[in-house]
């Protein structure tokens, strides 16, 4: 950037990080933060952002500081 600054880019809600890859292969040089609260597309994400420049995190989003758990309705992933 002109500005010396360094891009953020946030994919909240990564999934398995398809959009996470397009954004560091897009925008090369920015900093992209993956963030995915379930555990099994959070395993797969890291390893889909193997060796590219993409920082993966396991959390979620909210409005407030805190704890939450993930239920699966039984719908599937």
């Amino acid at each position: 950037a002109q500005s010396g600054r360094r891009p953020l880019i946030v994919d909240a809600g990564a999934n398995i990080g398809a959009s996470s890859l397009y954004f560091a292969m897009t925008y090369p040089g920015s900093h992209v933060i993956a963030i995915e609260p379930e555990s099994n597309n959070f395993a797969l994400l890291s390893e889909n952002m193997r060796g590219l420049p993409v920082q993966c995190v396991r959390a979620a989003v909210s409005s407030q500081p805190g704890r939450t758990q993930l239920v699966d309705p039984g719908l599937g992933y």
